[in-house]
């Protein structure tokens, strides 16, 4: 009999979330943070799925804003492989995960919720200096 009733609650519950509610997970490079605007500027590799990921183009450039002090709920998190890090550790560069919510505002696509760096250098910098040892 619960176990019918918890079922049914989840799926109204999980079905009550309008879809522009959920993050959008897009993967790119990191080419910094703007302090003064808090936003981010991010070269865009793989745009994400759903309707608000239709704003990005592969290749090009979004701003995010970004916002890391604040609430619990509406601060952004950083963690740089699999653990939590600071936004002036992540360097110029570097592959992350952006999950962002779509945002109204003209000058930015979205808010940032989380950022995952993970690849801190391109893969030709970490190969170059094993080609001289032989």
């Amino acid at each position: 009999m619960w176990v019918r009733l918890w079922a049914l609650l989840a799926c109204l519950f999980l079905g009550a979330f309008p879809s522009w509610a959920l993050s959008v997970k897009s993967e790119g490079r990191w080419l910094g943070y703007d302090p003064q605007t808090k936003t981010c500027l991010l070269e865009v590799h793989r745009p994400g799925d759903g309707e608000a990921a239709s704003r990005l183009r592969k290749g090009e450039h979004a701003a995010f804003r970004l916002d890391v002090s604040g609430a619990v709920l509406t601060r952004a998190v950083v963690s740089m492989h699999g653990q939590r890090a600071l936004l002036p550790q992540i360097g110029q560069g570097a592959r992350v995960h952006v999950y962002w919510r779509p945002s109204e505002a003209a000058d930015v696509v979205g808010r940032v919720r989380r950022i995952e760096v993970i690849q801190t250098q391109p893969a030709w910098q970490r190969g170059a200096g094993r080609q001289g040892a032989r």
